[in-house]
């Protein structure tokens, strides 16, 4: 597992653990959501760069 998945799932844990309600996860930003999929939480990283670390 690469660095920006084990974040997304870390964060993802967390959130389904806090969030009760029934809502569609996406592990990652989706193209499209259909009125079903709604309500939608989202875990996804923009601007993700390789610091050599």
């Amino acid at each position: 597992m690469n660095r920006h998945s084990a974040i997304r799932a870390a964060i993802l844990a967390k959130l389904k653990a806090d969030i009760t309600d029934t809502v569609t996860w996406f592990d990652g930003r989706p193209v499209f959501l259909e009125e079903q999929d709604l309500p939608a939480v989202a875990v996804y990283l923009s601007d993700a760069e390789y610091t050599g670390d």
